[in-house]
C-alpha cells in the first residue's frame, strides 16, 4: 500500500509506520461526503494486499418532500439500510439494493481502480485486494445529489490492519453437556412467530448492525438452535398445525394450506379472512360447533355411560397450545395466526382499518406486521396474560412478491421487525413483565430463492395435466379454479392442491373417468392409470419424472430442466415409496414404538414395482437415493435400521434434505383420530419440486417455499430470558413440534409427554450458581460452514435484469401468463370484496389517529402525531409517580373506556343501539374490559380485606367475579359470533357471485381453458410440439 500525497477532498490525514526499515503498517481517516458519489482515498493498493476498513458518521438521505412519511430512515450510518421508502424499491443502486439485493441501501461502499466492481464496506470491511488500484469510498445512491453529512473511514493496511471483528467463535454447545436450570417462578412467554424467515438471513442482517434489537436480545443476551426445522410440506398451515399442537401432521390433520374432500368433490383453503377458524375447528370444535358439542355433552354427562363417551371424544380432540394454557387458569392472549378459534379477536379490525391508509385493503397484507404490534402492545401484552402469542407475517408476504425474496425486498420487512421486537420488549418493561418472561423467536418455514438465481415458475395444472397435445390432456380443479375444456377426455378430472415447492394430486380411481373418488389408487394403478381417448394406459410416476423443459429453460444448465424432484407415494400403513430423478428410488418403512410414537428405516432400492397379482416388491443395493443421504456420505447399512424420529433429525441435520424421513412419513399416514379422515382427504401422490423450481401460475419471479430442502425447512429457534444462558449456540436440532411442550414447560404446566411429537427444548436454562456454560465442543464458524446453504455469499449481481434479459431472448411457452378473466380477486382495488373492506374501514378508522394524521399532513418532516404523543406522555407521567397511588386500576379503567380508539364508525353504532338495543363490536368490546376491570377490583377488595389474616384461596366479594367472568365470555362469544358467521355469509356468497359471473364471462369468451391462445412450449422430450 502507498499514501501517494495527493489526498482526495474529504481526505484529513495520512500516517506511515516504519518498523525494521520497511513499510509495515499503514492508516489514514477519509472523509466520505455523502452528497459525492466517489471519494479518491488517495491510497494505491497491491494486488493480493490486506486491508481493512472501519467507518463511522452518518448521512441524510432526503429523496421525499416530507421525509418520514413511508416508515423508512433517512439518516443511515455506514451499514446503511433496509429501510428504504417504496418508491425506490426498483431503483438501479451502484450495488445490488432494494429489491435488486441483497446490499443495504446508503451505505458505504468501496471500489479499486475507477472502472473496478464496488463492494460492500459497511461499518467494517477487512478483506484481500484482488487486483491491484486507487481504492475509492463512495455511498451506495443511486442519487447523492440530495444527500447531506458524510462518513469518516478509517483505512488500516499490514499489520495495522489485524484479524477481522467477527462473532465470537467459542459458544457452540450440546445440550447433553449442559446442566438443566429451571425457569424462574410464575414464568411467563411471549412467542415471537416470523413466517418465512430464512436463519441465515436473521444472522448475517444481526452480525451486521441492520437488527440490534434482536441480536442484543436473543443472539448476545438468548440462546440460539441454529438447527431447527420445519415438517413437510414447509408452508404456513402445515406448519402451524404442528407449532400449535405439538403433533406431526399424521395427527393434527392439517396437511397443507388447502384441503379436498374426495366424497364431495370439493376443495377449499384455509387462507382466507375467516380461514384461521375453519383450521382451528378442523382438530376440536368452534365456534357454534362447539356451543353445540357443549350441550351435548352435558347431557350425555347425566349417565354414566355418557360420561365415558365424552372423555372418549376428548381423547380424539386436537387441543391447541392456547387451550392447555386455559385449562390450567393462565390467560392467553394474541394477535391474529394462520390457527386461532375465535378469529379475528376483538377491536383488531379497528387496529387494522387504522393502521391501512384509505381505501387500500387490497394491500392490508403489507401493513400486517404493523397491525399486529399495534394490537399486541394494547391488548396482547396484558399484566394478567401468562402466554402471547405474536404472528409477523411481513417478511413472507414480501417474498412472494420479491424476485430476490430475501435477498431483495424481503429484507425490509425484517428491519421493520427489528423495531418491533425492540417496541415489544420496552412495552414488557413498562408493564413491569420483563423480568419473568421468556421469549421465543421462530419461524414456521424458511424460503428458498434469491441467493444466488431466481426461483423459475411453471403451471404443471396447466402445462402438463391439462395441455392435451403434449400433457395428459385431462381437466384439472382446485380450489377457487380450474382448467376445462371439451376436448380433454371425458368428464372426469384431476384435483391438484398446489403449493410452490409441492402438489398433491387427487384422482379417480384407476380411470379418469370413473367417478369413484372414494378409493384412493395406489402404487400399482399409478403405474397403469387409465386417461381415456387415445392416451390410454399411462405409468403417470414416470410421466411427472420423465417431464423436461428442456430448452425453454431461460437458464439451461443452472437448474436442471425437470421441474419434479420426487415424487412421494403411500404403499400401505407402514411404508411409503419415493421416487426421485435418475432412477433413484426408495421406501420409507416404520414399526410402533410406543404410544404415538413411531421408528423408521429408508431403504435405497434399484427397483419399487409392481407384481402381476398387484403387490408392491423392491430390490436393495441401490448406490443413490432420492434424498441424497448417501452421497451425503450417511451409511445405508444405518439407514436400513430402524431409528426413532429425533435420531433421524439428528442424523440429517446437515443434508440437503433435513428430516425428510420423517416429515414424509408424517404427510402420507393418517394416525389416531385422523385415520378416520384417511379416505376422504388423502391425495392419490405429491409431486415435489426439484431445487429452483415452483408450482406457480408463470409470473414474476418470486420467493417460494413448501420444499423438502434445506433452505425452505431450516428455521430460526432462539429462546431469551431470565436465567437464559447467553451468547451460546447449541447444536441439537429442534422442531416446529417442539414448541408447545416447550411453552408448557417453562409456564410450569403438566402434562402428558406421550401425547406430543415434540419434546421440551434442553440447554438454554443456567443451573443454580452458574456463571459459566461448560467448555464447548465445537467452534462457530466451523458449525456454520456445515449449514448446506451452497455459495458461502449470496450473489451481488443484479441477477433480476440478467433473467428479464433472458426470459425476454428466449419466450419460453410455460412463462405466458394465464389471461383468464377472473371475477374474484383481492388484490384488484376494484373487487366487491376490497370495496366493501374499504367502506367498513373507513367506519372503524380512529378519529384521533386520523386527527393526528391531518395534522402532520400539512406538516414537513417527521410525523409528529401531536394526540398520540401526548396521551403517551400523560401515561408515561402517570407510571412515574410514587407507587402509593393507585396507579394499577386507575390505568386499566382508562385503558377499558378505550377513549383513544373511538372510531368514526362509533356515533350510528351509538344510534344503532339507542334504537335496536343492540350494541355494536366496540361497545361490547368496551363492556367487557369493565367487567373485567370490576372483576380485579372485587379481587383487590378480597386481598384487603382477607388475605393479612386468612389464606389466598378465601373468596368473599369476588365471589361476584364469577357472574362477570360469565357475563363476559357471553358477550364475547356473541360479539364474535354474530361478526364471524355474518361476515363469512357475506363473504362467501358475494364470492359465489363474483364465481357465477366469471364462468359466465368465459364461457361467453371461449376461455374456461387457458386463453387467449394455448401458449407455446416445450414437450415431454424437451423439444417444441408439433406444427409450433
Amino acid at each position: 500500500m502507498k499514501c501517494t500525497g495527493r489526498h482526495a477532498a474529504g481526505a484529513t490525514f495520512c500516517a506511515v509506520l516504519f518498523a525494521l526499515g520497511s513499510v509495515s503498517a499503514f492508516s489514514a481517516a477519509v472523509e466520505v461526503p455523502g452528497d459525492r458519489a466517489w471519494t479518491d482515498t488517495g491510497i494505491d493498493l497491491a494486488e493480493g494486499e490486506t486491508f481493512r476498513v472501519e467507518a463511522r458518521g452518518k448521512v441524510e438521505i432526503t429523496h421525499p418532500r416530507r421525509a418520514g412519511r413511508d416508515g423508512f430512515e433517512r439518516l443511515v450510518g455506514p451499514e446503511g439500510t433496509y429501510l428504504y421508502e417504496t418508491a425506490v424499491k426498483d431503483r438501479a443502486f451502484p450495488l445490488p439494493a432494494a429489491e435488486g439485493g441483497p446490499s443495504p441501501c446508503y451505505a458505504l461502499i468501496g471500489r479499486i481502480g475507477a472502472d473496478g466492481a464496488p463492494f460492500l464496506v459497511g461499518r467494517e470491511r477487512r478483506m484481500t485486494a484482488p487486483t491491484a488500484g486507487r481504492l475509492h469510498l463512495g455511498i451506495n445512491d443511486f442519487d447523492v445529489a440530495d444527500n447531506t453529512g458524510a462518513f469518516t473511514a478509517r483505512i488500516d493496511a499490514g499489520g495495522a490492519a489485524g484479524r477481522p471483528a467477527s462473532e465470537p467463535d467459542d459458544v457452540v454447545h450440546r445440550a447433553v453437556d449442559l446442566p438443566e436450570g429451571r425457569p424462574v417462578q410464575d414464568a411467563n412467554v411471549v412467542i415471537l412467530y416470523v413466517d418465512g424467515l430464512r436463519y441465515d438471513v436473521l444472522r448475517e442482517m444481526a452480525f451486521s448492525g441492520h437488527l440490534p434489537a434482536i441480536k442484543e436480545i436473543f443472539f448476545d443476551r438468548g440462546t440460539d438452535f441454529a438447527s431447527a426445522f420445519a415438517g413437510f410440506p414447509s408452508s404456513t398451515l402445515a406448519s402451524n398445525g404442528t407449532m400449535y399442537t405439538g403433533m406431526f401432521a399424521n395427527r393434527s390433520g392439517i396437511k397443507g394450506n388447502n384441503w379436498f374432500d374426495r366424497r364431495r368433490r370439493t376443495g377449499g383453503t384455509y387462507l382466507e379472512p375467516f380461514g384461521a377458524t375453519v383450521a382451528a375447528d378442523r382438530m376440536r370444535p368452534a365456534g357454534l360447533r362447539a356451543l353445540g358439542t357443549a350441550l351435548k355433552r352435558g347431557f350425555r354427562a347425566l349417565t354414566p355411560r355418557g360420561r365415558a363417551r365424552n372423555a372418549a371424544d376428548r381423547e380424539e380432540e386436537i387441543p391447541l397450545l392456547q387451550d392447555y394454557v386455559r385449562r390450567a387458569g393462565m390467560e392467553y392472549y394474541s394477535t391474529i395466526a394462520p390457527i386461532l378459534p375465535l378469529s379475528p379477536p376483538n377491536r383488531y379490525e379497528v387496529d387494522g382499518a387504522t393502521v391501512v391508509p384509505p381505501f387500500r385493503m387490497h394491500r392490508a397484507a403489507d401493513y400486517a406486521d404493523e397491525i399486529n404490534l399495534r394490537y399486541g402492545l394494547d391488548l396482547v401484552i396484558q399484566p394478567d396474560a401468562r402466554l402471547m402469542n405474536f404472528w409477523f407475517p411481513g417478511v413472507d408476504s414480501a417474498c412472494h412478491e420479491s424476485p430476490r425474496a430475501q435477498f431483495g425486498g424481503g429484507r425490509r420487512p425484517l428491519r421493520a421487525l427489528d423495531r418491533a421486537v425492540a417496541a415489544i420488549a420496552a412495552e414488557l418493561n413498562r408493564k413491569k413483565l420483563r423480568d419473568r418472561t421468556y421469549l421465543i423467536l421462530l419461524a414456521d418455514h424458511g424460503t428458498a430463492g434469491g441467493r444466488t438465481g431466481l426461483i423459475h415458475k411453471v403451471d404443471i395444472a396447466r402445462d402438463l395435466f391439462f395441455r392435451p397435445d403434449t400433457g395428459l390432456g385431462v381437466n384439472v380443479r382446485w380450489y377457487d379454479d380450474g382448467y376445462l375444456s371439451a376436448e380433454a377426455s371425458g368428464e372426469g378430472f384431476a384435483y391438484m392442491d398446489h403449493g410452490e415447492g409441492e402438489c398433491s394430486v387427487y384422482l379417480p380411481h384407476a380411470s379418469i373417468d370413473s367417478g369413484d373418488w372414494l378409493r384412493r389408487n395406489t402404487l400399482c394403478e399409478l403405474r397403469r392409470y387409465r386417461l381415456g381417448g387415445e392416451a390410454g394406459e399411462v405409468d403417470l410416476v414416470e410421466r411427472m419424472l420423465a417431464w423436461d423443459l428442456g430448452d425453454a429453460d431461460p437458464f439451461p444448465g443452472r437448474i436442471g430442466g425437470r421441474p419434479f424432484g420426487q415424487v412421494l407415494v403411500k404403499l400401505d400403513d407402514r411404508r411409503a415409496a419415493v421416487f426421485g430423478q435418475g432412477g433413484a428410488q426408495a421406501v420409507i418403512e416404520r414399526e410402533p414404538a410406543g404410544r404415538h410414537r413411531w421408528r423408521y428405516r429408508y431403504l435405497p432400492s434399484t427397483m419399487i414395482d409392481c407384481t402381476p397379482a398387484g403387490a408392491v416388491r423392491r430390490e436393495g443395493g441401490a448406490g443413490k437415493d432420492p434424498f441424497d443421504y448417501l452421497d451425503a456420505g450417511m451409511e445405508a447399512a444405518w439407514m436400513g435400521e430402524f431409528h426413532s424420529e429425533r435420531e433421524w433429525l439428528e442424523a440429517t441435520k446437515y443434508c440437503l434434505y433435513p428430516d425428510a424421513v420423517v416429515s414424509v412419513a408424517a404427510q402420507l399416514f393418517w394416525d389416531g383420530p385422523m385415520a378416520a379422515r384417511e379416505a376422504r382427504f388423502s391425495p392419490d401422490m405429491i409431486l415435489c419440486a426439484a431445487p429452483g423450481w415452483a408450482f406457480e401460475p408463470p409470473g414474476e419471479p418470486s420467493g417460494a417455499h413448501g420444499y423438502l430442502t434445506y433452505e425452505s425447512a431450516h428455521i430460526p429457534f432462539l429462546v431469551a430470558g431470565p436465567n437464559v444462558r447467553g451468547g451460546i449456540v447449541v447444536t441439537n436440532a429442534v422442531r416446529t413440534a417442539d414448541l408447545v411442550p416447550t411453552v408448557l414447560d417453562l409456564l410450569g404446566i403438566r402434562f402428558d409427554p406421550e401425547r406430543f411429537d415434540g419434546k421440551p427444548v434442553k440447554g438454554f436454562l443456567k443451573a443454580e450458581g452458574e456463571e459459566k456454560p461448560p467448555r464447548p465442543g465445537e467452534s462457530l464458524q466451523a458449525l456454520l460452514a456445515k449449514l448446506p446453504y451452497g455459495a458461502a455469499e449470496p450473489d451481488a449481481a443484479d441477477i433480476r435484469a440478467d433473467y428479464a434479459r433472458r426470459v425476454e431472448e428466449r419466450r419460453p411457452g410455460y412463462l405466458v401468463p394465464d389471461a383468464r378473466y377472473r371475477g374474484h380477486d383481492l388484490q384488484d382495488p376494484k373487487d366487491v370484496h376490497v370495496i366493501g373492506a374499504n367502506l367498513f374501514g373507513v367506519l372503524n378508522r380512529e378519529v384521533l389517529t386520523d386527527l393526528d394524521n391531518l395534522y402532520d399532513l400539512v406538516h414537513t418532516g417527521d410525523r409528529k402525531r401531536p394526540l398520540a404523543s401526548g396521551i403517551r406522555k400523560l401515561i408515561e407521567g402517570y407510571d412515574a409517580l410514587p407507587d402509593r397511588y393507585p396507579k394499577e386500576r386507575v390505568r386499566e379503567l382508562l385503558f377499558a373506556l378505550q377513549i383513544p380508539e373511538v372510531t368514526i364508525g362509533e356515533v350510528p353504532s351509538a344510534i344503532f343501539l339507542s334504537w335496536t338495543g343492540l350494541a355494536g363490536r366496540g361497545v361490547v368490546f368496551r363492556a367487557c374490559l369493565l367487567l373485567k376491570w370490576i372483576e380485579h377490583l372485587f379481587s383487590d377488595m378480597d386481598a384487603a380485606i382477607l388475605y393479612p389474616a386468612g389464606s389466598p384461596k378465601v373468596r368473599l366479594v369476588s365471589n361476584a367475579n364469577y357472574l362477570f367472568g360469565g357475563m363476559r365470555a357471553t358477550l364475547d362469544a356473541v360479539s364474535w359470533g354474530a361478526t364471524y358467521y355474518i361476515g363469512n355469509a357475506l363473504y362467501d356468497g358475494v364470492y359465489r357471485v363474483e364465481k357465477w359471473h366469471e364462468r359466465s364471462v368465459r364461457a361467453r369468451r371461449g376461455h374456461q381453458g387457458p386463453a387467449p391462445a394455448w401458449p407455446p412450449g416445450p414437450s415431454a422430450a424437451g423439444e417444441d410440439p408439433p406444427g409450433q
